[in-house]
């Protein structure tokens, strides 16, 4: 059997599986870089070997060590499939014990302030600008993903239990904290459009569904109206996870709000909202103006339990 052929079947699992398009159009990007080097080979031919060589190539490119670890952890995935479904006769996936390093990077976080800007400058009374509006707080308040965006249905609202029904990856629902903030714009959408019937909650101006493309576009503008560096959704669920945790959020409640099937994937956030909040306790260096304790009041405190060592 071809790798190409190989990867068919591996394809047609992620669907059964019920994983979304996205997740399938990055397995196949990504693994079609090792059919490239391999030379579709067949898939007798695979050994841990031709890893490591595959590996030193992608090393001696010009490519970034977040793109060399996603590109390795998918062929991973794959080789555990081939070898759990008979395919394989050896088990690569388990000689793999660590994939490549990657370098950390900490994104930036958007500030509230941002939020609140675009939200009061939006039009008031037009529909479409309250849809968006919604859009971004369902992201930032929310931690929504852009592909739950689109799927959030009218019925999926609790309005007494103050929670939304979240359908995410493999079709997987979790309930998501409804906030004041998205209620109130929850609300005024709902009295303002005209397509209520439907079930779909997020519209285009002529009633259809709305796509990713269209939200993408969105915040294309928004991020060249409001000349901010990034902007984008994922970006806002991002902010919205660093910003639960520097408030004194649960970790392991975060998980259940993301979605997130381990602990593993939600730390990366604690470490983010920790170097963030090393940060704001730079006040208490020794050479800080907001020092409590300077040099003459150590030393007052020093001779006083000296003396009274003395007198003891």
């Amino acid at each position: 059997m071809l790798f190409s052929e190989a990867c068919e079947r591996f394809y047609l699992h992620q669907q059964v599986i019920g994983n979304q398009v996205a997740t399938l159009k990055a397995y196949k990007s990504h693994l079609k870089q090792f059919e490239l080097f391999c030379c579709n080979c067949d898939i007798s031919e695979l050994d841990y070997q031709l890893y490591c060589d595959y590996v030193i190539s992608l090393l001696n490119k010009k490519i970034s060590s977040v793109t060399i670890y996603d590109y390795t952890k998918d062929l991973k995935i794959l080789l555990k499939f081939l070898y759990k479904n008979g395919l394989l006769a050896k088990d690569i996936a388990y000689q793999i014990e660590k994939l490549p390093k990657r370098k950390k990077i900490i994104p930036k976080v958007i500030p509230v302030d941002t939020i609140r800007l675009i939200l009061r400058t939006a039009k008031r009374n037009d529909v479409l600008h309250t849809r968006n509006c919604l859009i971004i707080l369902l992201c930032y308040d929310c931690g929504l993903r852009l592909s739950e965006l689109i799927r959030l249905q009218l019925n999926d609202f609790d309005l007494q239990n103050n929670v939304i029904r979240v359908t995410g990856k493999g079709n997987k629902q979790r309930n998501v904290p409804l906030t004041s903030i998205v209620l109130k714009y929850y609300k005024k959408y709902l009295r303002m459009t005209c397509y209520r019937n439907c079930g779909q909650l997020l519209l285009s101006a002529n009633g259809r569904i709305i796509t990713v493309d269209c939200i993408t576009t969105l915040f294309k503008r928004l991020k060249k109206k409001y000349k901010l560096e990034d902007f984008h959704p994922h970006l806002l669920r991002h902010s919205f996870a660093t910003l639960f945790l520097l408030n004194g959020g649960d970790a392991l409640i975060l998980q259940e709000i993301l979605g997130h099937t381990t602990l593993e994937m939600t730390k990366n956030y604690v470490h983010i909202a920790n170097s963030l909040n090393i940060a704001c306790n730079r006040c208490y260096s020794p050479f800080s103006c907001n020092s409590v304790i300077n040099a003459k009041t150590f030393s007052d405190v020093s001779h006083a339990k000296h003396r009274k060592g003395l007198r003891g």
